[in-house]
């Protein structure tokens, strides 16, 4: 960990932050909300500059120019999928980058539920403030075989098979903030059409393994409620897989139970697997996503990136509420 931008001592210009917001993520009180987070970085010491999408993907290129414009600090305001982009956006600006600050508006918060950051505004805006500035990992996703360039990054959590068709037929179909209710049609759609086709997973020194769902995590939160993998943290070098066998299609309401027991390792149609890449291929393509919006397909190559990102978190003694 290291210092809060903000405490690096007295300095003749006034420091700035870019608020990246995606405007259909967050409630009805979204607006309210940001107007708490504004006011309380003002009466911080802040400059504070609004910077609204105004399409998909807008979000990498707003950060990059924050970035490269002199900001302090980059705060997302939004969902996981908002958070993504704008850490895309500083990870191509190169280690000078500014940190990362959130201000969750999203559904499941899975990086603000990882690290602590308080749900309520006034306190998420406190963490910029006197907060710690930590590295977390991030993992970079291409085409399998590929010598290409990384093509989407993932911070909390990516799935292939069941679990990224739901997300994608919920994007088809979203018009605006998503709510927990927003699941149940596609994950009831998906639970009778999705056909679950098997795919391999391989990773370094283990053995291929086939799967018919397969979870990355990056953080111990997944989908709000559950916790797959309870030893994955953001910090330490390593994705872990949860793979569901394929026998396990046949008892996925046990599987989350077990999930949301926190005792999915010990179900026997499941294995995970700590590596630091993952080669996900199938004779027919499986599909991804990644933090909650949809990646394309598989095959695909998931390679961890140490300590590659920089964001606020919470000292030792903020105190916060999470929702």
């Amino acid at each position: 960990m290291t210092e809060n931008p903000l405490s690096r001592g007295p300095d003749d210009r006034v420091p700035r932050a870019d608020i990246i917001l995606n405007p259909i993520s967050g409630s009805s009180r979204a607006a309210a909300s940001l107007a708490l987070f504004r006011a309380e970085l003002e009466r911080g010491g802040y400059q504070v500059r609004l910077r609204p999408t105004e399409r998909a993907g807008h979000a990498p290129d707003l950060a990059f120019e924050a970035a490269a414009d002199g900001a302090a600090v980059v705060v997302a305001a939004g969902g996981d999928g908002t958070l993504n982009e704008v850490a895309s956006g500083l990870l191509r600006a190169g280690p000078g980058a500014p940190p990362l600050a959130v201000l969750a508006r999203g559904t499941s918060n899975l990086v603000a539920r990882e690290f602590g950051v308080p749900f309520d505004p006034v306190g998420a805006a406190r963490v910029l403030l006197g907060g710690t500035v930590r590295t977390m990992d991030t993992v970079g996703i291409r085409a399998a075989g590929s010598s290409g360039p990384i093509t989407k990054t993932m911070l909390a959590c990516a799935g292939a098979g069941w679990d990224a068709h739901v997300v994608a037929a919920l994007a088809a179909k979203r018009k605006g903030h998503i709510q927990v209710s927003t699941w149940f049609g596609p994950i009831a759609s998906a639970l009778r059409d999705y056909d679950f086709p098997v795919f391999r997973v391989d990773a370094p020194g283990e053995p291929p393994r086939e799967a018919v769902l397969a979870l990355f995590l990056n953080c111990r939160p997944y989908a709000k409620f559950f916790t797959p993998a309870p030893a994955a943290l953001p910090g330490d070098g390593l994705l872990d897989a949860v793979l569901i066998a394929p026998d396990g299609r046949s008892h996925l309401p046990r599987i989350a139970w077990r999930a949301w027991r926190r005792t999915l390792a010990a179900d026997p149609c499941v294995t995970v697997v700590r590596a630091t890449s993952f080669r996900v291929a199938s004779e027919r393509a499986v599909p991804l996503q990644v933090d909650g919006d949809p990646a394309g397909a598989t095959p695909a190559d998931l390679i961890v990136r140490p300590a590659t990102l920089r964001i606020l978190v919470p000292g030792p003694d903020h105190r916060g509420r999470q929702g």
